[in-house]
């Protein structure tokens, strides 16, 4: 369920009801993914139960990254009062430190920090140490400082225990996917699949147009499927697809919000694609034709924005005849190009 915070912005937002006979332009899409982890080979299937290709999965998740999810979960503020009723305010921090053999040997610090009104003193704990050859993790702790530093003042603290469970954890997290991943592989979708226009304001919040329903639904089961799947269960995953009324004032709320994602997206084209002009050679036509697809099904998220709001978006013209020139000069370049070599072949 959304916190009163998230219900409140989304309020402010849109006010339309499920049942409702307005004509609704779209959904206010809103969601959060806590802590997770979920079998690999149950993501996969999932995907394919949503009717969702696999091609949106991050890539393999090397054991390296594992290894820093694991270990960054034992981070934790703590509040404790000592047998004498001082009052304590600590951290315990997990930083990187170093590497050993080269490189084949890692290991993160963990460190007590005291929470002090202008500097907060820090020691060594001990550190856990990941082999990256044996892929194992292992943890060295250093039981006076321990002594001295937790258990004098933290009864309920024990760092051994902690640490044990970071390293069950690490084992977990190598045949998972974590929030991490699972968030990535989602705002990929929302972005790639739904044509969907990021909101301004904090949170995971998206206005995906009426059009792409149909894989909105898709992206719903599988977030209803990872809840029930998440090994964490505590971890607090959520979702919510709100209509949105056809009015006025919507449509320009989210016609302001497409332009500023329009606006992000064809920087980074004119960006990408001033390199290629400039530094010819430095890609290949593989590389610079993905690059002009991605232009094209920018310009065919805008056209049916603009048939769904029933208007022209014409804001950013300059900045869209700027990149159609660009495009074109590339693809004489790659005409240019694969007509030289279909000549050098023929002789």
């Amino acid at each position: 369920m959304l916190d009163s915070v998230s219900i409140n912005s989304l309020n402010n937002i849109v006010a339309v009801k499920e049942d409702s006979n307005t004509n609704i332009i779209g959904r206010l899409m809103y969601f959060m993914i806590g802590k997770a982890f979920i079998p690999s080979d149950m993501i996969k299937q999932i995907v394919t139960q949503c009717g969702i290709g696999e091609d949106l999965l991050a890539s393999k998740f090397v054991n390296t990254h594992a290894f820093k999810s694991a270990t960054k979960s034992l981070e934790k503020r703590r509040k404790c009062v000592d047998g004498k009723g001082r009052l304590h305010l600590y951290r315990i921090r997990v930083l990187d430190n170093q590497k050993e053999a080269d490189g084949k040997v890692l290991v993160r610090e963990i460190k007590k920090e005291t929470i002090k009104e202008k500097m907060n003193p820090m020691v060594n704990l001990g550190n856990f140490i990941y082999n990256k050859e044996a892929d194992t993790l292992t943890v060295k702790l250093n039981p006076v400082t321990i002594k001295n530093e937790i258990e004098g003042i933290d009864d309920c603290m024990d760092l051994k225990e902690e640490c044990q469970k970071i390293l069950d954890l690490f084992e977990l997290a190598k045949t998972c996917y974590n929030e991490n991943r699972l968030v990535t592989f989602v705002e990929n979708f929302i972005m790639e699949q739904l044509d969907a226009s990021p909101i301004n304001v904090h949170g995971k919040l998206f206005f995906i147009p009426k059009y792409k329903e149909a894989e909105l639904a898709k992206l719903e089961m599988f977030m209803q499927m990872i809840e029930q799947e998440n090994l964490i269960r505590e971890g607090t995953i959520t979702f919510a697809a709100i209509p949105v009324m056809s009015e006025e004032k919507y449509i320009k709320e989210y016609s302001k919000e497409f332009y500023a994602s329009l606006q992000e997206e064809l920087d980074i084209l004119m960006t990408r694609f001033d390199h290629f002009i400039t530094k010819k050679g430095t890609a290949s036509e593989k590389v610079i034709s993905v690059w002009l697809e991605k232009y094209n099904k920018l310009m065919e998220k805008k056209k049916s924005y603009e048939e769904l709001f029933k208007r022209k978006l014409d804001n950013l013209n300059e900045d869209i005849d700027l990149v159609d020139m660009q495009v074109k000069e590339l693809k004489n370049r790659i005409d240019t190009e694969s007509k030289l070599k279909k000549q050098k072949e023929v002789k």
